[in-house]
């Protein structure tokens, strides 16, 4: 009874907490539209008022000629003829000035929207970039060589990972294991080329030999074909077709071909709309495996799919001779691995091998 006594408090002091802070947002949310409310509260009262002083004025204007005696000569329906041809250039004219006050809400929102993209640009520029092509390894089974590198956090000192030197070699693959904010996506990122390296020296193969499958993937609009294969448009071929039907059906997407209607059909919406996670990841998987490249950097790639579709596109992609680097939490993937590169979250880490092979401090190659 106590203990729940206690856990009913702890539950209470929660909710009061979260109604705090729900009702320090609301007000934040009450605020910026009272804001907005009266930032335009001057503009569309500016608007209406103009436009019916407007349609008064232009009577007016007219009303000074008829009652001034000008056109005491005119029949009433020459009159009535008269008024109503300048009454409508009048209302028109009034009308098209009035379209300058209205354009006032659309340049607002340009100049918010171009405000925003220059603070992006500068932001940008801000981050320091990385060479434009990263050195590739001397030897040519090397993929990826790394010596006495830091991981570092971009605009900051801190340090993920100190002092890493690893070598990945043809025929094997890498999984890079430790808890959240240990640095193994800011790895990847340091290796995509998308984040500065810290001290120390980093060669890798790249251009056409290198893929990335990333945590948060991005599919646009297009057929299937220029999904699997992008940059080779007009490319096709009964062989060509042939082969990315067998990728589709391997990763077992062969749903797909009948919902759009072939490798050439097109959806309306895009792709990352329709498809769950499991088929984006399985889509993108079989871009890496028509890809075919030396080197692919895997980061939680199998996170939305089975054990056995893992097990089944690791095993097709190191038939392919695909050389991988993997980020992910399952111990399901020390078997598709060779090596494991494990990070205590305090910048230490580890080399060790998945298949019983020793590798001494001296030799960090894997």
């Amino acid at each position: 009874m106590q203990n729940q006594w206690h856990c009913s408090i702890c539950h209470q002091g929660e909710a009061e907490e979260v109604l705090v802070r729900s009702e320090h947002s609301l007000h934040v949310v009450c605020t910026a539209q009272e804001q907005l409310f009266n930032a335009r509260l001057a503009v569309d009262l500016s608007t209406n008022i103009f436009a019916y002083i407007g349609s008064i004025a232009s009577y007016l204007i007219i009303a000074i000629p008829i009652f001034g005696g000008f056109y005491e000569e005119m029949t009433p329906g020459e009159l009535a003829k008269l008024v109503s041809n300048n009454a409508f250039v009048c209302m028109m004219l009034i009308y098209q000035l009035s379209q300058l006050v209205t354009m006032t809400g659309t340049v607002a929102g340009m100049v918010g929207s171009t405000y925003r993209v220059t603070e992006m640009l500068d932001r940008l520029q801000w981050m320091p970039g990385m060479p434009e092509k990263m050195p590739e390894p001397a030897q040519p089974d090397v993929l990826l060589s790394m010596q006495t590198t830091d991981i570092v956090s971009p605009g900051s000192a801190n340090v993920l990972i100190k002092g890493l030197s690893l070598e990945v070699s043809r025929g094997q693959d890498l999984l890079v294991m430790g808890p959240s904010g240990a640095g193994k996506t800011s790895l990847l990122r340091v290796l995509r080329g998308l984040w500065p390296g810290g001290q120390g020296v980093v060669a890798m193969v790249g251009g056409d030999q290198l893929a990335c499958l990333p945590q948060r993937e991005f599919l646009g609009q297009g057929s299937l074909r220029e999904l699997l294969t992008p940059g080779q448009k007009g490319q096709g071929g009964y062989q060509d077709e042939t082969t990315l039907i067998e990728l589709v059906t391997l990763v077992g997407l062969d749903g797909l071909l009948s919902r759009c209607g072939g490798l050439d059909g097109r959806l309306d919406q895009a792709w990352g709309q329709i498809l769950s996670p499991g088929e984006r990841q399985r889509l993108l998987w079989a871009r890496i495996l028509h890809q075919r490249p030396s080197l692919a950097l895997l980061d939680e790639a199998t996170s939305a799919v089975s054990e056995e579709v893992q097990t089944a596109l690791y095993e097709a992609a190191q038939a392919r001779g695909i050389g991988l680097i993997s980020v992910g939490h399952r111990n399901s993937l020390r078997h598709l691995h060779s090596h494991l590169l494990q990070l205590d979250g305090s910048g230490g880490w580890s080399l060790g091998s998945l298949r019983k092979e020793e590798t001494t401090p001296e030799s960090p190659a894997l």
